[in-house]
């Protein structure tokens, strides 16, 4: 199971659950800010913020372990919302006052069934976009405001006028669902390969005896099996053992050689390249019985 923190409006995060509820492999919770996530996000897989641009440089830097998806909002997604807006509120010969971040800005409002009056979106400029929005709605120049920011919103909306946000498609949400499901696993699994941890600890003493048997520290066992979980199989070419692991191949063969005399190895093939060479022997690598004995033995520190 994949486990997603969200950032950003509830209303948008019931929104990605309930599109998104026939996906076995997804899990969300929900976070009002970036700032209540930062002592927890070590228990997730992956970051989704809501709203365009919410999530802060700071944030990046914080969250910098996992991965961090944004939800995407296309044109249809402020079509939509407008055409929500009209069917929900007392027409008006008011325009909306909106702001969301368009590509081809003139082109795409000219289409739009009635006049915006449009702010171009960016985080960074949040206090400019409100200061326009609220001006527009107390100048009586527009019938309400539509925002992608749930700050702007609120802020809005405290002032006794009306506001709504632009909510993402069910395709985009869709869209970003398959990719978490293609891509976190991915991520995990070759993450823990380039970072593994801080320290590694053997803290059992029939496991300590089976490492110093095999001539191979514990930690090299952890990070095999990582390489063949990212790899997406057991079997590899001393080749690859040197790649993934950044080492010479004469330090790589020694590591095979080691393991395979204690039949946690073995060849069960050999791979010819289409240029020169000799052919390179395809090892099979048992993880089971004695190797899971001695990682279950182990743990892992900062």
């Amino acid at each position: 199971m994949t486990m997603i923190a969200t950032i950003g409006h509830p209303h948008l995060h019931e929104l990605v659950v309930r599109i998104l509820k026939d996906s076995s492999l997804l899990q969300f919770r929900h976070y009002a800010c970036e700032d209540s996530l930062l002592t927890e996000y070590g228990s997730y897989d992956a970051v989704l913020g809501l709203h365009p641009g919410l999530i802060s440089n700071d944030g990046y830097v914080s969250f910098k372990e996992i991965p961090i998806y944004e939800l995407p909002y296309t044109q249809a997604a402020l079509y939509a919302s407008s055409v929500r807006w009209l069917q929900h509120n007392v027409r008006s010969s008011l325009p909306l006052s909106i702001d969301f971040t368009l590509e081809n800005d003139q082109l795409f409002l000219e289409d739009l069934p009635r006049t915006f009056l449009y702010t171009p979106y960016h985080p960074s400029e949040r206090k400019r976009v409100m200061h326009r929005h609220l001006v527009h709605m107390k100048n009586e120049e527009a019938a309400g405001v539509l925002t992608c920011d749930p700050i702007i919103l609120s802020t809005i909306l405290s002032e006794g006028f009306q506001a709504a946000l632009i909510y993402p498609t069910a395709h985009c949400i869709h869209l970003i669902g398959e990719q978490m499901e293609k891509e976190i696993p991915q991520y995990k699994q070759t993450n823990l390969l380039t970072h593994p941890f801080g320290t590694f600890r053997v803290e059992n003493e029939h496991a300590l005896q089976k490492v110093q048997q095999l001539g191979v520290s514990a930690k090299t066992l952890h990070r095999l099996r990582q390489l063949c979980y990212a790899n997406g199989r057991n079997t590899l070419t001393t080749a690859e053992l040197a790649q993934g692991f950044s080492i010479t191949m004469r330090s790589a063969r020694r590591i095979l050689t080691q393991l395979e005399q204690h039949k946690i190895a073995r060849v069960v093939g050999e791979e010819q390249r289409s240029t020169k060479g000799r052919p390179r022997y395809i090892f099979h690598i048992n993880f089971r019985d004695s190797v899971e004995s001695i990682l279950a033995g182990c743990s892992t520190g900062s």
